[in-house]
């Protein structure tokens, strides 16, 4: 456990914690609280997705747990897809979106295509 006595901003708004003796061991703590959730360290590769895009919001509930850099690009593009079509988005008890059915995909789909052919008309 380490004794938390500096917190502070990365340039891109990520909060960094850590201890002022070991400043280069500094953690970011978005990654601190998705391993304190899930009982475990974080495997090389992980990646903590923020829902809403906001790199300082580290609330749990705004908080994916993505395998690697290919699904946290799914991740998001989901994500915008169940929002832009009012679905609601489920996850495991790890933190990692639940992806869809083919049937959600193809309804968001085919409602896109509604939407963007009504406004042609």
């Amino acid at each position: 456990m380490i004794d938390i006595d500096f917190k502070t901003l990365t340039d891109r708004d990520y909060i960094i914690i850590g201890e002022m003796w070991a400043k280069k061991s500094a953690l970011l703590e978005h990654r601190v609280i998705m391993a304190i959730y899930i009982g475990r360290p974080l495997e090389r590769g992980e990646i903590v997705h923020h829902i809403d895009h906001d790199a300082s919001n580290n609330n749990i509930d705004n908080l994916i747990l993505c395998k690697d850099a290919l699904n946290h690009h799914s991740t998001d593009d989901f994500i915008k897809l169940y929002k832009k079509n009012n679905i609601n988005y489920k996850l495991t008890k790890d933190r990692e979106l639940i992806f869809p059915s083919i049937e959600v995909i193809q309804k968001s789909f085919i409602n896109e295509f509604k939407n963007n052919n009504n406004e042609k008309l």
